[in-house]
């Protein structure tokens, strides 16, 4: 039995199968499109006191995942635009101008993104949306900005013997 002495991560390569787009349906009428993209994927190696990896199965195995979310809105009802602004505003700025807290939201599709390391290990994630809310600014079309928040949820599966 060895001890666990700390953890090492390391960045493996990994291949694409699947990222499609995450579809919600915002109840004021708007129509949510979300997508996680996947940037970076690292392998969290367990080390015993003397540095060694510690082997474990492939259920026991930890994956980082490091991506971006990107977020399209479209079908925006006319009474929610305004005036168009060029303005770039911060994540605070944005939190402090909400007027619409936590929409209700229906998903209409939300799948899982797959991807495949060396080893034939698959990587699952689904992003979730967790909430979504409308602020009092606009983008260069007139359209409101939303603040999205989302979550990401991973699976491994061993490749089959």
């Amino acid at each position: 039995m060895s001890i666990v002495g700390r953890e090492k991560k390391r960045d493996i390569d990994f291949e694409v199968i699947r990222e499609p787009w995450n579809r919600y349906s915002i109840r004021e009428g708007t129509t949510l499109q979300v997508r996680f993209i996947l940037l970076r994927l690292s392998k969290v190696e367990q080390l015993n006191l003397d540095g060694a990896v510690v082997t474990s199965s492939v259920q026991e195995r930890k994956y980082n995942v490091e991506g971006q979310t990107l977020t399209v809105l479209s079908n925006i009802p006319e009474r929610l635009k305004g005036t168009p602004d060029t303005n770039t505003y911060s994540p605070q700025e944005l939190q402090n101008s909400i007027v619409a807290d936590d929409l209700s939201v229906d998903t209409l599709a939300e799948e899982w993104n797959d991807y495949v390391v060396d080893d034939g290990t698959k990587i699952r994630v689904k992003c979730s949306v967790i909430s979504v809310s409308r602020t009092s600014k606009f983008n260069r079309n007139g359209e409101p900005i939303y603040v999205v928040s989302s979550s990401q949820q991973v699976a491994v599966k061993a490749k089959k013997p």
